[in-house]
């Protein structure tokens, strides 16, 4: 898992705009579908960790969790050509972008960095306006409970 963390740290890093990945629980979303829908990938994705690890340690002497921010990404970027790196990025962007119930996007983290209001029955007339500033409407799509 800490691998994962470190990994997905740099693709959505926490900056002034918001939460990144890890803060929004872009992991938990991830370790979720691989445990459940997209169980037959599983091994395929510890396997593209444990290269990504054993790259870090050959270049830099150190597991990726264990090196700097810069360093991290000098990693990514030699992988970004890769399967496991295109990925890897999919699925953080589900994470952090998904409906909180799937396990990511913890307090709509990535819903406020788009301005996605989030799922609505009904609009009113006011909202479908194109200048009006949408309220957002802080409940995933399967009940209030899964806001986390």
């Amino acid at each position: 898992m800490k691998t994962l963390v470190a990994f997905i740290d740099r693709l959505i890093p926490s900056d002034e705009l918001g939460p990144g990945a890890v803060a929004s629980g872009a992991q938990i979303y991830i370790d979720r579908a691989l445990a459940g829908p997209n169980a037959s990938e599983k091994d395929t994705f510890v396997q593209g960790l444990e290269s990504v690890d054993a790259y870090a340690q050959r270049v830099h002497g150190a597991a990726l969790a264990e090196l700097s921010a810069e360093k991290r990404d000098e990693v990514l970027n030699e992988m970004i050509e890769s399967p496991f790196f295109n990925r890897a990025r999919i699925l953080t962007l589900e994470g952090m972008f998904s409906d909180p119930y799937y396990g990511g996007n913890k307090n709509f983290a990535g819903w406020d960095l788009i301005r996605y209001p989030g799922p609505r029955p009904a609009v009113a007339a006011g909202d479908q306006a194109l200048n009006a500033d949408v309220k957002p409407y802080r409940m995933s799509a399967y009940g209030i409970k899964y806001g986390h």
